[in-house]
């Protein structure tokens, strides 16, 4: 665990609430020190999560919240793709 927020479990589930409305989590210095991070589900058809790309870096080199809808942009394009993949919905 980092240095980062604690959170009460209503902020945790208010954060939650807010990354499935916008489809992009982001995090600063919770999983590690000095880290921050935005990440965006890769999704079934029936809209469970299987998979997720994010972005990593030192806090304070990349702003998250400006890059963190290209994220989400690159994982809406996998799950368009995968969506016409037969298999994709197997697993």
């Amino acid at each position: 665990m980092g240095p980062g927020p604690s959170r009460t479990p209503r902020e945790l589930r208010a954060e939650l609430d807010l990354a499935r409305r916008e489809g992009i989590a982001y995090e600063r210095e919770e999983s590690h020190a000095g880290l921050a991070c935005a990440a965006s589900p890769i999704l079934r058809g029936d809209g469970t999560a299987v998979a997720a790309i994010s972005i990593t870096a030192p806090v304070g080199m990349v702003e998250m919240r400006l890059v963190g809808p290209a994220v989400h942009a690159a994982t809406l394009g996998l799950n368009r793709q995968l969506a016409s993949a037969p298999h994709w919905a197997k697993l």
